[in-house]
């Protein structure tokens, strides 16, 4: 079955193939009372957004070749005039245990009554490269060599989801939808530049976002001695050189040196006048971190918005568990858990790429000036139960 109508594969031109690569795709439109959906296929990771809210995030994993469809139904959703706006990160992977080792895509179409209003590969759709993303990061772990979310954010820096890309340029075509073809023999044959495009069989994630974090703790930071080893074992030199080199980041490290001490700085909680919690750290002597749990662990997304008067350095640290000390261990099994926001100044809403298993929190600052967090959240990513199954059984306690 034909899923995509007229769109093709693009990219940002010249970059289909470079490693970590984030990119931004966008698409005005107007429409009426019609029937309106929007389908999507990337590589390696998408987030979309419409009219700056989020809408999902995706796609499930297909092997070599193909690649898995999700729709959208956007009726409901619409205002007279819209703007689709699609962050596609192609990591183009050397080694990972998720994602296929190919190049970059985006396959987008927009239809209305069945119609196509707009697809990948016409002139409705612009493209760039968001700059904000930083990759002299060592990776996440052994077997997901992706690097570590960094970033250099500014408060605008997310503007261009109801407005206009930096940079902004026409896509460039990069591949094909197929469907299945096959050689003689019965084997399958993908062609160069052309991908099978699949429905998804799953359902889609539920992406709800979950704000009954429980705040246990304010720690001013402590150093203290540690023998977390800098270079994980399986670190060559060859990954070492494409992953910064001399300027490899290393945030797990750097906080493996750390523990949690008493509070030394000046702390307030308030409703702000939409009547959420806001809570405001002044005058800290050292490093500090404010520590949250969910009620159960769960895969999501992190997300907070917070607001700063200076420099700073956030970040953010997950895990399940906690150590026998009590301690939220940054490095644990050699997967380093840090997300890296670096500011300087300005109100910053964030949320991060790629899910995690989550059930304890800790945002880690590092500034000399205000900190003010005004929203906290996890979104997330779970696949709903169909109930499908049953069991019977003649042995009754069974």
């Amino acid at each position: 079955m034909k899923i995509f109508d007229k769109a093709k594969g693009v990219f940002v031109p010249g970059m289909a193939s470079r490693p970590n690569v984030l990119a931004a795709f966008r698409c005005d439109f107007s429409c009426g009372e019609e029937e309106v959906e929007f389908l999507v296929a990337a590589h390696t990771f998408y987030r979309v957004y419409l009219n700056g809210v989020f809408l999902g995030a995706g796609p499930a994993p297909a092997p070599f070749g193909r690649l898995k469809a999700d729709r959208y139904r956007l009726t409901g959703k619409l205002q007279k005039d819209n703007q689709l706006a699609v962050e596609v990160m192609g990591y183009v992977p050397e080694e990972n245990n998720y994602a296929t080792h190919e190049s970059s895509v985006f396959f987008g179409e927009i239809r209305a009554n069945g119609k196509v209003l707009a697809a990948t590969g016409d002139e409705n759709w612009k493209c760039g490269v968001l700059p904000y993303r930083d990759y002299a990061v060592e990776t996440v772990a052994f077997g997901r060599r992706c690097p570590m979310e960094v970033y250099e954010l500014r408060e605008e820096d997310f503007y261009w989801r109801k407005g206009q890309i930096p940079g902004e340029t026409a896509c460039e075509i990069v591949a094909q939808a197929l469907e299945e073809t096959w050689k003689d023999g019965g084997e399958q044959e993908i062609l160069t530049g052309c991908r099978i495009i699949e429905e998804r069989r799953t359902a889609m994630p539920d992406f709800q976002e979950l704000r009954d974090l429980v705040l246990n703790n304010f720690s001013s930071m402590e150093e203290i001695s540690s023998d977390v080893k800098e270079r994980n074992w399986w670190e060559s030199d060859a990954y070492l050189e494409r992953s910064g080199g001399e300027n490899i980041q290393r945030p797990s490290f750097f906080w493996s040196g750390y523990r949690d001490g008493t509070f030394t700085g000046e702390s307030r909680e308030y409703r702000d006048g939409a009547g959420n919690w806001v809570y405001e750290i002044n005058s800290p002597q050292k490093p500090f971190s404010l520590e949250y749990a969910l009620k159960e662990p769960e895969t999501g997304f992190i997300g907070l918005t917070f607001e700063t008067e200076g420099s700073a350095l956030v970040d953010i640290s997950w895990n399940e568990f906690l150590n026998e000390k009590g301690q939220l261990p940054v490095k644990a099994d050699s997967v380093n858990r840090i997300i890296r926001i670096r500011t300087k100044g300005g109100r910053i809403s964030f949320e991060a790429m790629e899910p995690h298993y989550i059930k304890y929190i800790k945002i880690l600052v590092q500034g000399e000036g205000t900190f003010r967090l005004m929203d906290f959240y996890v979104r997330r990513y779970r696949f709903p139960d169909e109930h499908r199954a049953q069991f019977l059984c003649s042995d009754r306690k069974l």
